[in-house]
């Protein structure tokens, strides 16, 4: 079994999900954070998963992400 990330760039699914988005990369978007650096966070987040950090959908918090994606 392998731990599912979640990851989106669209702030309106971040903001409906945001105890299940595990990795939020809208501020690049939103022009607060750079390309590199969002990577950066991105990659910190697949070494601390592959190190045994839990991610949101491995926890209780876990929602069906059917619940979250916008219907517009």
């Amino acid at each position: 079994m392998a731990p599912l990330i979640w990851a989106t760039a669209n702030r309106h699914t971040y903001e409906r999900s945001q105890t299940s988005i595990d990795h939020y990369s809208g501020t690049v978007l939103d022009g607060e954070e750079t390309v590199e650096a969002a990577g950066e966070r991105l990659v910190q987040l697949v070494v601390d998963v592959a190190s045994g950090a839990r991610t949101w959908s491995e926890t209780l918090a876990y929602q069906e992400p059917s619940e979250y994606y916008p219907l517009d």
